[in-house]
């Protein structure tokens, strides 16, 4: 979602602000952006479940909207994790 609103420009020194002038700047409101990794073999309705229940506790924790938070899952197979060095795919096949 794309917003556009009007700011004074803060990033001239004081005595060359013109306290008139006005930015139209689009800003998109996608913050915060929460990145999950998880292993694989979840189910649509699990990581639905996961997205709606870290969105909640987001929004409320921050007192923002809940259309503001974006969530990404990132399933990452056992060969691309690891522990101590070892791949989580010798450790646990």
């Amino acid at each position: 979602m794309m917003v556009l609103y009007k700011i004074r420009n803060p990033c001239l020194p004081a005595g060359r602000r013109n306290p008139n002038s006005e930015i139209d700047e689009r800003k998109e409101s996608t913050m915060p952006t929460v990145q999950i990794s998880l292993l694989p073999g979840r189910t649509p309705e699990k990581k639905e479940q996961l997205i709606k229940k870290v969105t909640d506790a987001i929004a409320e924790s921050l007192e923002i909207p809940k259309e503001r938070v974006h969530i990404l899952l990132y399933e990452l197979p056992k060969e691309n994790i690891a522990h101590g060095g070892v791949p989580l795919s010798k450790i646990n096949p």
